[in-house]
């Protein structure tokens, strides 16, 4: 076997009359346990050729099945991803049954007779009663290998309104990030109510960012970044959030469908930041990995009593994508608000703007990795 590029490594098993060969892959134990004999692993992308146990039912990123007696961390491991072989399996089942990832960590499981399916690992060939290893028939098929974040739409809606529907796909690993910003007129607040998709209400992450405007002139400013994963699929319904102070001249939340996405650590770290009187403003990503879908969120607002407007912005950085921006219908909203995606290539992803004039804004980005 070779360490620097892809040459699969063969291995062989007696049966029948001679040696049946076995095609194998080299990967890396990511887990900070020993694999053993058996375990099925998914494709681990936050590191160079990584693999790490299956942890979710029908895991579409499902490599193979561990070949070797025991592998400790970091170690290179032998995954047997078609041929004959043991497979570590819990519940019950017949021969024949087909064999997907679980959500027990390294452990596949019956979920009857269909090859073509996410997270197939293989076809039993005898049955079993508990938890333990079986002989399968073992044929991986990796349905996200080189994944990507797929964005599936965003929208907006106003606190207090009527629910809006939500394109979310089809596709698996759903995710709905939003961005919620508010104007007071009386002092600052929090959000009382965080927007939610079909009722369910959305987490925030991280601190709330406030005052990007000027309460000089009577008017405050909040935004904050929310997430839910695992959403329906199609049309569903989403709701804005709501300020929870009294006097709120608006709020607004930008909601943010994706897809391909690892639901177990989807998102890297939120970066925010008030910045003032800045007519080129930036943020970077501390944590991107390449290959990642880049949110960047910028909310900007004029002290001169002026209501702000899309030209406002008159340029953004290299290789983003604009996906909505929103001049604020007065008195209904104070900001204006603009959402752009990319690429990363960089740990430090830029996400940037250039603006008429100087103004105050609040700025949001973060990275989203692939499954």
């Amino acid at each position: 076997m070779t360490h620097g590029g892809p040459d699969y490594s063969l291995s062989t098993i007696a049966g029948g009359g001679g040696a049946i060969i076995q095609p194998q892959k080299p990967y890396f134990n990511r887990d900070v346990v020993n694999r053993v004999l058996g375990d099925v692993v998914v494709f681990d992308p936050t590191t160079t050729r990584g693999a790490k146990a299956c942890t979710t039912l029908s895991d579409p990123r499902v490599l193979g099945v561990v070949n070797d007696s025991t592998i400790p961390p970091g170690v290179e491991e032998n995954l047997l991803y078609h041929g004959q072989g043991y497979v570590n399996v819990i519940g019950t089942g017949s021969a024949g049954n087909a064999l997907v990832t679980s959500a027990t960590s390294g452990a596949a499981q019956a979920n009857g007779g269909i090859t073509n399916q996410p997270g197939f690992v293989g076809t039993a060939l005898e049955s079993w009663a508990g938890p333990g290893l079986i002989l399968a028939d073992i044929d991986c098929q990796t349905l996200l290998w080189g994944g990507e974040v797929k964005f599936e739409g965003t929208i907006e809606a106003i606190g207090n309104g009527a629910a809006v529907n939500l394109q979310c796909g089809a596709n698996l690993f759903r995710y709905v990030l939003a961005v919620a910003v508010a104007t007071n007129d009386i002092a600052q607040g929090n959000f009382g109510t965080a927007p939610r998709v079909n009722g369910v209400l959305m987490t925030a992450v991280g601190a709330q960012l406030t005052t990007f405007g000027d309460p000089a002139g009577g008017v405050w400013y909040e935004a904050q970044f929310f997430f839910l994963n695992a959403p329906p699929s199609g049309l569903v319904g989403v709701t804005g959030a709501i300020e929870a102070i009294g006097g709120t001249i608006g709020c607004t939340t930008f909601f943010i469908a994706l897809s391909g996405v690892n639901q177990a650590s989807a998102i890297g770290t939120v970066v925010k930041s008030v910045i003032l009187a800045s007519a080129a403003p930036a943020i970077q990503t501390t944590d991107a990995v390449a290959g990642d879908l880049v949110v960047g969120f910028l909310g900007i607002s004029d002290t001169t009593g002026v209501t702000p407007n899309v030209g406002y912005i008159t340029g953004i950085g290299a290789g983003q994508t604009s996906r909505l921006r929103d001049a604020p219908a007065a008195p209904i909203k104070k900001v204006l608000q603009d959402l752009e995606t990319k690429t990363a290539s960089v740990v430090a992803e830029t996400i940037g703007w250039t603006l008429n004039a100087v103004h105050n804004g609040a700025y949001i980005v973060v990275p989203v990795h692939p499954a």
